[in-house]
C-alpha cells in the first residue's frame, strides 16, 4: 500500500476570495493519497514574526532522516506481463505464452510465442532472441491475444516496446477488448483511425525503448488483443526485443518514498511519498522555540486549503477508508489552525 502526499505552503496578508475546486483522480491502487495543501495567514501572531508576507514551501523543508516507520520487509514484487523473445520459450501458460491447442493440434504462432502477422506483414520470425519482421506497407499490424490477466482490474499505465525500424516515423498501438479481431478490418480502420496510443519513433540501426502512455484510462480486464503497427514506412523492416504493459499498481510500487512529482488528473505537483505504516515529521513554520520546543510558531489566522484524491485497487471510489483518513486529517489540522487564531 503506497500514500503520497503532494504539500504547498504560503503565508499572505489576504485569504483568495475563491478557493480552487478539489482534484480529483480515478483510483488505481489501494492506497495512494495525493494531498495539496495551501496554508496562509494574516498579519499579527502570538510574538513578534518577520514583516509582511512570505511563503514557505512544505518540499523544501523535507529530510529524508524524518522518514519513520520504513518497512523492514521488502515489498512483494508484482508479476510483469511481458513478451521476450530471447531464451527458452514459455513453458507455462500465462499473458506471455502462446495461446492453447485443441487437443492434437499445434499451438497457434508457436514458432513466434503467439504473435501472429497481420495485414502487411511478412517473414515475421525469431531470430537472436529477436521477433522481425518486413512491412510491406504503411499499415502493417503485429496482433498478439493476452490468455491470462484478462480479469485484472488495475489501470494501463504505460506500454514500453524495445525494438528498432529500418525506416518510419511513427508506433501505433491499439487494444481490444472483444474475444476476436477482425485484422483486415482492423487494417482498414487504422486508414481512417490511426491508434490512439501513439509515439515518435526513431529510424536506425540501434535498439530504443519506447514508454507510451494511453491517452484515456482503459483496465487490463480490456486488453485482450493488441496490435501494434511498428511503422508507418512501407518497406521497412523492424526487430522487437520486448514488449511490456506496466500496469498502475505496479508502477506505483516503483516510485521511491520522498520527493516526487506526481499527479491527479494531470494536474501534477511535486509530492511527498510515503508507504504504510511510514510517517513523515517536519516543522513547515520554523524551528521549534521555547516554551513550547516541540510545537511550531502558527501564526494567526492561519487556514488550510486541500485537494484530496486516492488510488484504489478495485474500482473508482473504492476506498473510503483511505478517503475518510484523509479527511479526518484535515479536520484535524483546521482545528488546530483555529486554536492558533485564538
Amino acid at each position: 500500500m503506497v500514500r503520497g502526499v503532494g504539500v504547498r505552503g504560503s503565508f499572505s496578508a489576504a485569504r483568495p476570495a475563491a478557493r480552487p475546486r478539489a482534484q480529483g483522480r480515478r483510483p488505481a491502487l489501494g492506497a495512494v493519497l495525493g494531498a495539496a495543501v495551501l496554508a496562509t495567514a494574516g498579519g499579527g501572531c502570538r510574538r513578534t514574526s518577520e514583516p509582511g508576507p512570505g511563503t514557505i514551501r512544505l518540499v523544501e523543508k523535507f529530510d529524508p532522516k524524518k522518514v519513520e516507520g520504513s518497512p523492514s520487509a521488502k515489498a512483494q514484487s508484482i508479476p510483469r506481463t511481458e513478451w521476450r523473445f530471447d531464451g527458452a520459450a514459455p513453458v507455462a501458460r500465462g499473458a506471455t505464452a502462446a495461446p492453447a491447442a485443441p487437443p492434437g493440434k499445434p499451438a497457434p504462432f508457436a514458432a513466434t510465442r503467439g504473435w501472429e502477422a497481420g495485414p502487411g506483414i511478412s517473414g515475421l520470425a525469431i531470430r537472436d532472441g529477436l521477433l522481425v519482421g518486413h512491412a510491406k506497407d504503411d499499415h502493417a499490424v503485429l496482433h498478439v491475444e493476452r490468455i491470462s490477466g484478462l480479469e485484472n482490474p488495475d489501470q494501463l499505465q504505460a506500454i514500453e516496446i524495445r525494438m528498432r525500424v529500418s525506416a518510419g516515423a511513427n508506433l501505433h498501438i491499439v487494444t481490444r477488448p472483444t474475444p476476436t479481431v477482425d485484422l483486415p478490418a482492423e487494417e482498414a480502420l487504422s486508414r481512417v483511425l490511426p491508434g490512439a496510443i501513439t509515439t515518435p519513433v526513431i529510424a536506425g540501426p540501434d535498439m530504443q525503448t519506447y514508454t507510451v502512455t494511453p491517452p484515456a484510462p482503459v483496465t487490463g480486464a480490456r486488453i485482450r488483443h493488441l496490435l501494434i503497427r511498428p511503422t508507418d514506412a512501407a518497406g521497412a523492416d523492424f526487430a522487437i526485443e520486448s514488449v511490456r504493459l506496466v500496469f498502475r499498481r505496479e508502477h506505483l510500487a516503483s516510485v521511491p518514498s520522498g520527493l516526487s512529482w506526481q499527479g491527479l488528473r494531470d494536474v501534477f505537483h511535486e509530492t511527498l511519498v510515503t508507504r504504510t505504516p511510514e510517517r513523515i515529521r517536519w516543522v513547515p513554520w520554523g524551528e521549534p522555540r521555547e516554551p513550547a520546543p516541540h510545537a511550531p510558531i502558527l501564526r494567526s489566522k492561519a487556514w488550510v486549503r486541500s485537494a484530496t484524491g486516492t488510488y484504489c485497487r478495485k474500482s473508482v471510489w473504492a476506498c473510503p477508508a483511505v478517503i475518510s483518513s484523509a479527511r479526518r486529517m484535515l479536520n484535524e489540522l483546521n482545528e488546530v489552525m483555529n486554536e492558533s487564531n485564538g
